[in-house]
C-alpha cells in the first residue's frame, strides 16, 4: 500500500499537481516605519526594492558574512510578511528582535496561528491554481492575495 502511495505521490509530482502540507513552515509579520531599512541592513536582498505584490528570497547574515536564515520576504502595503524555513520562526524572531535599536521603529509578530502554509508543485501546478481562481502569474516573486490566501510565485 506504501508503495502505491509513493508513486501516485511521485507521479502527480512529475505529471500533474501536488501538495505538501508544511505544518512548521510559520510566519513572521513586520511593521512600522522602519521595517523595509531594518531588513536592508542585515539582508543580502534589495528590499528596497519590494512594493506591494512582491516577494523575494533573502539571506540574514552575521557581522562576518555568514548565512544565518534563508526567508522569503513578502510585501504588503503597510508589512512584510516573513516566511521562514521549516522550524525556524521561533528562533528568527528572537534574532531579529535582538537586532532591533532603541531608535529603531520596526515591531515584529508571530502571526502563524492565523496562516497555514503550503506548496504546489509540479507541471500541472500552474493550471491547477488558475482551475481555482487564481492569476497564477509566472512571475518569480509575484504575489496574489485571494479569498483570505496569500500565494507567493517561486
Amino acid at each position: 500500500m506504501e508503495i502505491a502511495t509513493m508513486d501516485a505521490q511521485y507521479a502527480a509530482l512529475t505529471t500533474g499537481a501536488a501538495f505538501q502540507l508544511r505544518p512548521t513552515g510559520g510566519m513572521l509579520r513586520m511593521t512600522d516605519d522602519d521595517r523595509i531599512d531594518f531588513l536592508q541592513r542585515m539582508t543580502t536582498n534589495n528590499m528596497a526594492a519590494l512594493t506591494p505584490g512582491t516577494s523575494a528570497v533573502t539571506i540574514l547574515t552575521s557581522p562576518v558574512a555568514r548565512s544565518l536564515f534563508v526567508f522569503t520576504v513578502v510585501c504588503e502595503h503597510d508589512a512584510l510578511l516573513l516566511l521562514p524555513a521549516l522550524g525556524e520562526t521561533e528562533v528568527l524572531l528572537k534574532h531579529l528582535r535582538g537586532q532591533i535599536f532603541f531608535m529603531d521603529k520596526v515591531k515584529i509578530e508571530d502571526v502563524s496561528a492565523h496562516y497555514a502554509r503550503l506548496r504546489i508543485m509540479g507541471p500541472e501546478a500552474r493550471s491547477t491554481l488558475m482551475d481555482l481562481g487564481y492569476e497564477a502569474s509566472s512571475a518569480d516573486g509575484a504575489v496574489e492575495a485571494v479569498n483570505d490566501v496569500i500565494l507567493v510565485h517561486q
